[in-house]
């Protein structure tokens, strides 16, 4: 059977999946997780109710929003080894 799943759909579907998977020993893990599903859901319920072509966008900014939360947490994880 042909996959008939447009790329940008891919591209939104695999964004999201990778918003929520973190591993759960992860540091602030509760926080993270939170804030990433949240997110998830803004970018998926904007790429029900938008044009379908905007979905590009939707992608780019949550992967965006994921680009800088990891940075954050790598920040956070720094610090917190440099003080102990």
């Amino acid at each position: 059977m042909q996959d008939r799943t447009p790329d940008a759909v891919r591209h939104l579907f695999a964004a999201v999946l990778e918003a929520i998977t973190l591993p759960y020993g992860t540091p602030d893990y509760d926080r993270r997780i939170l804030d990433r599903a949240g997110w998830a859901h803004a970018v998926a319920t904007a790429a029900l109710a938008e044009d379908p072509r905007d979905l590009a966008w939707n992608v780019d900014y949550l992967r965006a929003k994921l680009t800088a939360e990891k940075a954050d947490a790598e920040k956070r994880a720094a610090r917190g080894s440099v003080a102990r």
